[in-house]
C-alpha cells in the first residue's frame, strides 16, 4: 500500500466517537480507540485484519469464532490474571479483574473484612492493583507498617487520593496531612506535631479519652443479649472511633455513643465520615474516565465531595 493509501485508511478509523442513547437521552461523547466501523462495506475485512494477529497476542488460550472470541485463564490473584490477559492497568481486563476481586469479597461495604481475605489468602504482604495507581502493596503486620514509615524518610511521598485533592483544589482549600506529601506533608507534621505528641499535651486530654472509652463499655454492655451477643458492634465502635479523635482535636463531645437520637449537625458529621469511607474504596478499583461518567446519584467522586464540604462546615462550627 502506498503512503496516500495508508493515510486514507488511518483517516478513515481515526477520531471516531461513540454515544450510548437511553430513553432519549444520549450520553456525552468518546473517542473509539479500536474497532472498525460496524454496517460498513469495508467492515468485514478491516475486522479481519484486526483480528489476525491476535492469537499471538495474548498469553492465553483463545477461542475464535466469526466476530466473537473468548479469552481462557485462570489463577488465584486476579492482578496476575489482567497481567497474562495483556491487561494495562487502564485496559478493560486490567479494571474487570480486581474490580470482580473486590466485589466478591465485598471491598465495597467491609473494606477491612475484604482486606484481612487477602492477607490470609496471600499472606501479610501482599501486591494489588489500583487501576489510576498501579500496584499498591499492602501490609496488614502493625511491625511490618511500623518499618515502611520510619523507612519513609522526613519527606515521604505516599499514593495520595486524587478526588481528594481535587475536591480541595476546586474549593480553594489548604491542602492537610492526608493530601500532601513530601516537604509539604513535613511542614504541616511539624506543625500539628506539638499538640499530639508532647508528653504534657497528651496528659491534658487522658481525663476526655477515658470519659470516652467508658462511655464505649457501659454502651456495649447495655446493648448485649443474654447470650453475649452485641448487636451492630461494628457500628458501635465505628462510632468510638470517631468520638475519640474528634474530642482530642475539638474539644468537644459529638456525643455519638451516648445519644440515642443525636444531633442534626451531629448526625450529619458522622454520616459524611461513613459515606467517605465507603464511596473512596471504589476510587481504588475504577478509573477517573468511568467514575466521572457515572449518573450523579451513584457518582463516588460527588458523593465524597458532598461528604467533605458538610465536614468542613460542621467542624468550623464545631471549632
Amino acid at each position: 500500500m502506498g503512503v496516500s493509501s495508508v493515510d486514507w485508511f488511518s483517516s478513515y478509523l481515526s477520531d471516531r466517537k461513540q454515544i450510548v442513547n437511553v430513553n432519549d437521552v444520549d450520553s456525552n461523547p468518546l473517542g473509539v480507540s479500536c474497532g472498525v466501523p460496524q454496517g460498513s462495506i469495508l467492515g468485514p475485512l478491516l475486522f479481519l485484519c484486526y483480528v489476525n494477529d491476535m492469537a499471538s497476542s495474548v498469553d492465553c488460550k483463545l477461542l475464535l469464532y466469526a466476530d466473537d472470541s473468548a479469552l481462557l485463564v485462570s489463577d488465584k490473584n486476579p492482578g496476575h490474571i489482567a497481567e497474562r490477559l495483556g491487561g494495562h492497568e487502564k485496559g478493560l481486563m486490567g479494571i474487570l479483574a480486581p474490580l470482580y476481586h473486590a466485589w466478591r469479597g465485598k471491598a465495597f461495604t467491609k473494606l477491612h473484612e475484604y482486606l484481612l481475605s487477602c492477607a490470609k489468602e496471600y499472606g501479610p504482604i501482599f501486591r494489588q492493583k489500583a487501576v489510576d495507581m498501579g500496584w499498591v502493596v499492602n501490609i496488614s503486620d502493625a511491625d511490618d507498617l511500623e518499618k515502611v514509615f520510619r523507612a519513609a524518610g522526613k519527606f515521604p511521598n505516599r499514593p495520595l487520593v486524587k478526588p481528594w485533592n481535587d475536591h480541595r483544589q476546586d474549593r480553594n482549600f489548604n491542602v492537610g496531612l492526608f493530601t500532601s506529601e513530601g516537604e509539604t506533608w513535613q511542614k504541616l507534621r511539624s506543625a500539628v506535631s506539638p499538640g499530639i505528641s508532647k508528653p504534657s499535651a497528651i496528659v491534658s486530654h487522658v481525663g476526655s479519652m477515658h470519659e470516652v472509652a467508658l462511655d464505649l463499655i457501659n454502651k456495649l454492655r447495655s446493648i448485649r443479649k443474654p447470650d453475649g451477643v452485641i448487636p451492630d458492634i461494628e457500628t458501635e465502635l465505628y462510632k468510638w472511633a470517631v468520638e475519640s479523635p474528634a474530642t482530642f482535636f475539638f474539644d468537644k463531645r459529638l456525643d455519638l455513643i451516648t445519644e440515642r437520637v443525636l444531633k442534626k449537625e451531629n448526625q450529619e458529621f458522622f454520616d459524611a465520615l461513613q459515606v467517605l469511607a465507603k464511596e473512596t474504596a471504589k476510587f481504588f478499583f475504577l478509573p477517573a474516565e468511568v467514575l466521572n461518567n457515572l449518573p450523579k446519584s451513584r457518582n463516588p467522586i460527588l458523593k465524597c465531595d458532598k461528604s467533605w464540604d458538610v465536614l468542613f462546615a460542621i467542624s468550623k462550627c464545631i471549632r
